[in-house]
């Protein structure tokens, strides 16, 4: 769904990023949060090792940007949208805090972690909002 040109940007910037030696999940988000007594982080087999800031930016993206089913209510879409907006804040506040990251540590990784969501199997109209994240970053 990308130019070649697109690509060879987003390209250019991931090689410039730092690599990392830590512990990253590869798909953090709610579903892979149990509780009781104790959180239980599960579903590890994307974990990796490298820069924690790719993964955060990776939950960053999957909270953030995602197609609601067209059959849902204006009143549904509204109330999602502001959740999610609200969760992602939350997360990346909590995370800060707790990492010493920050968000200029976190920013970068947006883009070639948009990028690489799109070879996943999302529905179109997700690809379609990333592509438009994409290309927004690109022109920044």
């Amino acid at each position: 769904m990308l130019e070649t040109e697109e690509k060879t940007q987003i390209l250019y910037r991931l090689a410039r990023l730092p690599d990392g030696e830590k512990l990253c999940h590869g798909d953090f988000h709610p579903d892979n949060i149990l509780m009781d007594s104790k959180l239980w982080v599960i579903d590890w087999m994307t974990g990796v090792r490298g820069n924690p800031a790719a993964d955060v930016a990776r939950s960053v993206i999957m909270f953030s940007i995602g197609s609601m089913p067209e059959s849902a209510s204006v009143f549904t879409k509204g109330f999602l949208g502001f959740a999610r907006k609200r969760l992602t804040a939350q997360y990346v506040r909590r995370y800060l805090k707790l990492s010493g990251l920050t968000l200029a540590d976190i920013t970068p990784w947006i883009l070639p972690v948009a990028a690489a969501r799109l070879v996943e199997g999302l529905p179109v109209p997700e690809k379609e909002l990333l592509v438009r994240e994409i290309r927004r970053r690109l022109r920044a």
